[in-house]
C-alpha cells in the first residue's frame, strides 16, 4: 500500500530529530539530500541568524516534494513544501523552561515560538507555497501555533498543549493594538527593525543617534516589533480569535497520538482535532511501556503504519503479542544485535532509538529509502503470524516448549524470545536493506 499523507508527515516529524546539530542518527544528509519522494531543504541554522537557533534549542527543516504523496484523494501535491519542527532535544532545559511554560501556563514569549514563525516566513517569504507544517511533541505545538497564526495546514504528532498560549498571545497583541496610539502601531509593520526604531524616535521627537535614546526605543519597541513581524500582523487590525481557532475545528490543524503518552495531560485542543492511533489497543502503559516511551516519535510512526495497514486480512493479530513487542522496540540489547550502537559517530541517540527510527523510516516504499523498505513490514508480518498462532491455539508455544526444550523454557519466556527475534530481524533488515524481500 502506498504511504499515506499522514504517515509520511509523521516520518518527517521524526526526521527533524535526525538532521542538523545534535542529530540522533548522523549521516542522513543535509540540504539537497533525498528522503522518499522529498528533497531536503535548508534548515533553521542556515536561514536564521547565525547561532541563534542552536542557542535557543530550536531546530526546523523543510522539504520539497518531487512527486505526489498519498492516495485516495488525500494527497500532498508535487512541488509542495513541508516544514518539520523538532521537539524537545534538551530534555531538562526544555521541559522546565519551554514545554511546561507553554503547555501548563500558557506562556507565549518563548524564542522557539517566534523562531518557528520566522523560519516559516524565510522558507516561504511570499506566502505562495503549498505548505504543510508538522512536528512531534514541542515541534507539533510549534507547527500548530504557527499554522493557526499564519493560516497554514498542520499535522501534529503527539503535540504538547499550546492553545492557552495561543489565546494569551492573541489577547496580548489585540491589547497592544487597542491601547497604544496609531503612530506606535504603524511602526510595528515596517520592513526592518532599524527603520521602525528610527521612525518611532522621530514620532516621539527624539534623536535616535543618541545612545540613551536607542536604549529607550529598545525598551519600547523590540519585543513587540519582533512579535508582530513574526506573525505578520500589521498592527492596525484586531486579530479574530474565533476565526483563528476555527482552523482546529475544520481540520486545517489536526493531530494524532498514542494513548498513554506523557503529553496527553498537557493538551487542551478541541477533541475532534487530535485522533488516537489504534484506539482499540488502549493505553500503551498496559503493555509494559512508560508514558515517555509511548510519546516516542518513532513509535508514533510505527503505529501510524499499523493504523494504515489494519484493513489487511489478519494484520491486527500482532496485538496478541504486543505485550512483548512494544518493550522489545526499546531494548538496547536487541538493537545492538541488529547492528545499532548508542551515541558515538552514528548519532546522539541510544541504540534502541536508532533501531526504532530505522524501522519507522522503512515504511517509505517509494523514492529514496535510507533504511530499505522491509524492516517494518517484516516486523508486523511476523508478529501477526505469531499472534494468529497464539490466538488459534493456546497450546501452540507450550507444545513447542515441550517438544523442543522439555518444558524448561516456559510459555511466556518462549513467546518473548520469538518476539525479540522478530524485532532483531526487523532491525537487521534496516542495517542490511533488502528491498522487495518479505519475511
Amino acid at each position: 500500500m502506498t504511504v499515506t499523507k499522514d504517515l509520511f508527515l509523521s516520518i518527517l516529524s521524526m526526521d527533524a530529530y535526525n538532521r542538523g546539530y545534535g542529530a540522533g542518527i548522523s549521516g542522513l544528509g543535509g540540504s539537497g539530500s533525498k528522503l522518499g519522494n522529498a528533497t531536503v531543504g535548508q534548515d533553521a541554522t542556515q536561514l536564521l541568524e547565525a547561532g541563534t537557533a542552536e542557542a535557543a534549542s530550536f531546530y526546523a527543516i523543510s522539504y520539497k516534494l518531487d512527486e505526489v504523496v498519498g492516495e485516495s484523494g488525500n494527497t500532498i501535491s508535487a512541488g509542495s513544501t513541508i516544514i518539520s519542527y523538532r521537539g524537545t532535544d534538551a530534555p531538562l532545559y526544555e521541559l522546565l523552561f519551554v514545554d511546561w511554560p507553554i503547555s501548563y501556563f500558557g506562556t507565549y514569549d518563548k524564542a522557539q515560538i517566534v523562531m518557528a514563525s520566522q523560519y516559516k516566513q524565510l522558507v516561504d517569504p511570499n506566502g505562495t507555497e503549498n505548505l504543510i507544517l508538522t512536528g512531534h511533541s514541542l515541534g507539533g505545538a510549534l507547527a500548530g501555533f504557527t499554522s493557526a497564526m499564519l493560516g497554514e495546514e498542520a499535522v501534529m504528532v503527539d503535540n504538547i498543549g499550546f492553545t492557552q498560549a495561543l489565546h494569551n498571545l492573541i489577547v496580548y497583541m489585540n491589547d497592544v493594538m487597542s491601547n497604544n496610539d496609531q503612530a506606535y502601531r504603524s511602526v510595528l509593520s515596517m520592513n526592518t527593525y532599524g527603520e521602525a526604531a528610527q521612525q518611532l524616535a522621530t514620532l516621539r521627537g527624539l534623536n535616535y543617534a543618541d545612545t540613551t535614546v536607542q536604549t529607550v526605543i529598545e525598551s519600547l519597541l523590540s519585543y513587540n516589533y519582533q512579535l508582530f513581524q513574526a506573525f505578520n500582523v500589521s498592527g492596525q487590525t484586531l486579530l479574530d480569535e474565533v476565526a483563528i481557532f476555527s482552523s482546529f475545528l475544520n481540520g486545517d490543524i489536526r493531530g494524532f497520538h498514542l494513548e498513554g503518552s506523557i503529553a496527553e495531560d498537557t493538551r487542551n485542543l478541541p477533541p475532534n482535532s487530535v485522533a488516537t492511533l489504534q484506539a482499540d489497543i488502549g493505553d500503551l502503559t498496559n503493555y509494559g511501556l512508560s508514558g515517555t516511551q509511548a510519546h516516542s516519535a518513532s513509535l508514533n510512526v510505527i503505529m501510524k503504519y499499523a493504523d494504515q495497514e489494519k484493513g489487511t486480512a489478519g494484520f491486527l493479530k500482532f496485538k496478541s503479542v504486543l505485550i512483548d513487542a512494544a518493550p522489545a522496540l526499546f531494548d538496547d540489547d536487541i538493537a545492538n544485535r541488529s547492528g545499532f550502537v548508542s551515541g558515538g559517530i552514528t548519532g546522539t541517540s541510544d541504540a534502541n532509538a536508532k533501531m526504532r527510527d530505522a524501522i519507522a523510516y522503512s515504511a517509505i516504499d517509494e523514492g529514496t529509502r535510507i533504511f530499505g523498505d522491509t524492516g517494518i513490514r517484516s516486523f508486523f508480518d511476523d508478529l501477526s503470524a505469531l499472534g494468529s498462532k497464539v490466538e488459534s491455539s493456546a497450546n501452540f508455544l507450550q507444545d513447542a516448549d515441550t517438544a523442543i526444550f522439555g518444558n524448561e523454557i516456559g510459555y511466556d519466556t518462549l513467546r518473548r524470545s520469538v518476539v525479540e527475534a522478530v524485532t532483531q530481524f526487523a532491525g537487521l533488515c534496516c542495517t542490511n536493506p533488502l528491498r522487495g524481500f518479505m519475511s
